[in-house]
């Protein structure tokens, strides 16, 4: 049902999306230990969160079915 070329940008995407979220959780994490810090909320944080929350389902779906 889907092309190949759709699946390619789709797993494209998900992997763009674990780069940019792994070292932003990484940073955090890593400051908040050294510094002896409980982890801040940031707008950055949630944004990555919310986009990895709404677009992951949706290509996990469409790279399933195709199958």
């Amino acid at each position: 049902m889907f092309s190949q070329a759709a699946e390619d940008r789709a797993a494209k995407l998900v992997a763009v999306q674990f780069f940019l979220l792994a070292p932003y959780v990484a940073y955090e994490s890593v400051r908040a230990l050294a510094g002896g810090h409980h982890a801040d909320v940031s707008a950055l944080g949630i944004a990555l969160s919310v986009f990895s929350l709404i677009t992951m389902p949706l290509l996990g779906r469409r790279c399933f079915c195709a199958a």
